[in-house]
């Protein structure tokens, strides 16, 4: 059986200024945190730029300091 992550349940409260905490980033509407440049999608039927619905940040993210830390997870 693979290994599962830790299971996470998200509280939803009124937005509040970007955070810059790993695992706070989560968000429903609004704007998208964009780690690159922002770069909207496009629809392949129409080829208008998508509408942002939400995003989910990555709690288990790769890190020394992270206690849930999970490594990246690959094709290979």
């Amino acid at each position: 059986m693979a290994r599962l992550s830790r299971e996470y349940q998200m509280l939803f409260s009124p937005g509040k200024p970007t955070s810059d905490e790993l695992g706070e980033r989560s968000k429903i509407g609004g704007m998208p945190d964009w780690i690159q440049d922002d770069d909207w999608p496009e629809c392949p039927h129409c080829d208008e730029a998508m509408s942002f619905v939400g995003q989910l940040d990555s709690i288990e993210h790769e890190s020394n300091t992270n206690p849930h830390s999970r490594p990246a997870l690959s094709g290979d």
